[in-house]
């Protein structure tokens, strides 16, 4: 059983790929989602980091066609929550979060600064105070940088935590 926090931050990732705000997910619009985020990060279409996280969206979108009950080919925000388990985070979100943080750390040095997160957070509407306290959450250990296993552990938080202080519910800016 979902908790109202667990069942809120499903209801805005839902929102987030629902691209064309039909109410509904389809496979294009898991693709838009990923071919802005690449866009607004200025990522080369062909490049192995483009190829990497268009393969975990197909993934995630072979998931979720599993959910649709109904055989209609798109996924409604009752199918997306029943879908989502501890099994989907693991084997899809952090996988495709894992693409989201290469991407994430321009520098390439394997550590994301409030600088870069900054620019991911930003563009999905946080507010720079809401940036910050993210960065301070997710920065478990208080070193300046968020790594790879502190992001790991805010994915999976982001989808199974009711704890509304998680660095995942601070990464969707709740």
């Amino acid at each position: 059983m979902t908790s109202g926090l667990q069942e809120q931050k499903r209801e805005l990732l839902f929102s987030k790929l629902d691209r064309n705000n039909d109410g509904a997910i389809d496979q294009s619009d898991i693709f838009a989602h990923i071919e802005g985020f690449l866009r607004d990060f200025n990522v080369p279409m062909d490049s192995i980091q483009a190829m990497d996280i268009r393969r975990s969206g197909a993934e995630l979108w072979q998931l979720l066609s599993h959910a649709d009950s109904d055989g209609d080919r798109v996924i409604t925000k009752e199918e997306y929550a029943e879908a989502i388990d501890e099994s989907v985070v693991e084997r899809i979100y952090v996988s495709m979060n894992a693409s989201f943080f290469r991407i994430i750390d321009v520098d390439g040095d394997g550590l994301v600064t409030e600088q870069e997160l900054a620019r991911a957070l930003l563009r999905d509407g946080i507010d720079p105070e809401g940036v910050r306290a993210a960065f301070q959450r997710l920065d478990t250990d208080g070193d300046g940088h968020i790594t790879k296993a502190e992001w790991d552990q805010a994915t999976r938080e982001m989808l199974l935590s009711s704890d509304p202080r998680s660095a995942g519910s601070m990464l969707l800016g709740l």
